[in-house]
């Protein structure tokens, strides 16, 4: 994640689903904003304080907006009911620049997988490799919750199929399996169909997926009983502090009190947004996000879920 913080201005908030708003977001000053790729995301930091991922899917043609769309989840954390209650015109947000955990690869064929806002980030994917062989897959639990329709109508008809609950529904085994060699799968949505096509993905060694989660694994359970941790400490390398982190607490939670502007988001491992690098110590990972590959090569943690397998962490922080 990057830490150079942008100013964006709101210039546009529009409905587009049931339950969906996007934003046009512009630099206050009508600069140029930094570049970004398909799968990369922006941190919004709202006027409450809560700090929140979004997707980018799409940009003005002069560099110099941001767009974006928001769910209203029911049930969540409040970032959501902020954008979509508190939001207006002319507010000034403070951000991140964006970061890519989702990056689009060269592949031979692509197929796209969106279910619901999970629609944000592939949707500027399948804009970049209309030269290439790919389909876009687009569920949604009906026609009138499924956001940036009129985005994806721009799309070449025949390279899409439209899927909304109440008349049609996605056949992921069978999609999987006629799947050409060297595809590679771009899904992401609600952690059901994520599960199920990691599942269904596993079955086929010549078939790639990527996915990107908004929230956690459905089956996702620590990797030890959390009655039996134990407690650590933390080297918070920078300013030379030791903290302790006792049993039934976290990295995170212990290093909030001493710094408040640390960032995350998710607290469940899955977003990346509090990804810190180890300098010294062994990770307990309990993340979702990171591969082995990236554990061993990265040598980074996600503070909000993980912990220590030594009795002493040194982080960069």
């Amino acid at each position: 994640m990057s830490d150079i913080d942008i100013q964006l201005r709101v210039d546009c908030l529009r409905r587009e689903a049931d339950g969906v708003i996007s934003l046009v977001l512009a630099d206050p000053r009508g600069r140029r904003l930094p570049d970004w790729e398909p799968g990369a995301h922006i941190q919004l930091h709202l006027p409450s304080g809560r700090t929140r991922q979004y997707s980018l899917y799409g940009g003005g043609e002069d560099g110099a907006q941001y767009r974006i769309a928001v769910k209203d989840v029911e049930g969540g954390r409040g970032g959501s009911r902020e954008i979509h209650s508190n939001l207006r015109l002319g507010d000034i947000l403070k951000a991140t620049a964006p970061a890519n955990n989702f990056a689009l690869e060269k592949a031979q064929s692509y197929i796209f997988i969106a279910g619901g806002i999970g629609i944000t980030p592939i949707l500027p994917m399948a804009n970049a490799v209309k030269d290439s062989s790919w389909h876009l897959y687009y569920a949604g639990r009906s026609l009138s919750s499924m956001g940036l329709l009129d985005e994806v109508k721009r799309l070449p008809r025949e390279n899409v199929t439209l899927a909304p609950g109440e008349t049609d529904k996605l056949k992921l085994r069978e999609l999987v399996k006629q799947a050409e060699t060297g595809s590679v799968i771009y899904a992401c949505g609600p952690s059901s169909m994520l599960d199920e096509l990691a599942e269904l993905c596993g079955e086929r060694q010549d078939v790639a997926l990527r996915i990107e989660r908004f929230s956690a694994p459905t089956s996702a359970t620590p990797t030890k009983d959390i009655n039996a941790d134990k407690a650590f400490e933390v080297v918070m390398k920078r300013s030379g502090r030791r903290v302790l982190i006792p049993a039934g607490s976290t990295i995170l939670t212990e290093l909030l009190k001493i710094d408040p502007a640390i960032r995350y988001s998710c607290c469940e491992g899955f977003c990346g947004t509090c990804e810190t690098k180890v300098l010294e110590g062994l990770v307990d990972h309990r993340d979702t996000l990171l591969t082995e590959e990236d554990r061993q090569r990265k040598k980074t943690m996600m503070i909000c879920a993980s912990r220590a397998l030594t009795d002493v962490l040194v982080l960069d922080i």
